[in-house]
């Protein structure tokens, strides 16, 4: 049977709508698992029985944290979503907790980075003068836009093979501190911490691009996370 995967929705707080982009969907269909969007809930109960049923979760990427979650005030930050920090961090926490494989993407990099205790640039541009880091959000994030260097030995460089790979950039915020348990394992070209894990865990990997978007028919690295995730599930 095909592995069932869960996927955090996006929320659209106008409509009070849950919704989701097809590139999550593709990639896991592509790679022989089933694709389910999960519910925007924080109820623990509901999470951990819903976890219970599926094999994996995606958290995905989206708006900005509330940096009041990892003790800051808003500075660069953009307009919170608190629906959808309860919703991420809970199942975050609760998955990390029964050992579900997990991997995210983005804004769900930084989410597993605050829940374990970690904080966040809020605005990479202003947080670090100078800083030049890559923030497109269009369609050139099908396409790499810089390179990030993975640490020799961990389990992103064994499993593909390499200690740098191209990736796409699509975002302004970005770990800072890094979370308790957890250990870097890719890094860009200009010092950001861009992949992180959990050694002590099954599966729990988070990287700061976005693997789902990038154009798979040109760059073999994807694919290559996906089947790693997959390959987890017992």
């Amino acid at each position: 049977m095909k592995p069932l995967i869960g996927i955090t929705p996006m929320y659209y707080a106008e409509y009070k709508a849950i919704w989701m982009i097809n590139y999550y969907i593709d990639a896991m269909e592509r790679n022989g698992a089933l694709p389910v969007v999960l519910p925007m809930t924080a109820d623990e109960e509901e999470i951990r029985a819903i976890l219970a049923r599926i094999d994996g979760i995606i958290i995905t990427g989206g708006e900005d944290i509330n940096p009041e979650i990892y003790g800051e005030e808003n500075r660069y930050s953009g307009e919170p979503v608190p629906v959808r920090d309860a919703s991420d961090s809970a199942w975050v926490r609760i998955a990390i907790e029964m050992d579900k494989p997990l991997l995210a993407t983005c804004r769900g990099t930084q989410m597993v980075n605050v829940v374990c205790g970690g904080t966040l640039y809020q605005d990479l541009h202003k947080d670090i003068e100078g800083n030049e880091h890559n923030s497109v959000a269009d369609i050139r994030w099908v396409n790499a836009q810089h390179n990030v260097d993975l640490v020799p030995g961990s389990p992103i460089a064994e499993v593909l093979g390499t200690v740098k790979i191209p990736v796409n950039s699509t975002h302004h915020q970005a770990i800072r501190k890094v979370g308790e348990g957890l250990e870097v394992m890719a890094v860009s070209e200009d010092g950001i911490t861009e992949g992180v894990y959990r050694p002590d865990k099954k599966f729990v990997w988070a990287v700061q691009w976005h693997p789902e978007m990038l154009d798979h028919t040109k760059y073999p690295e994807p694919d290559k996370i996906f089947k790693a995730f997959l390959s987890s599930i017992d």
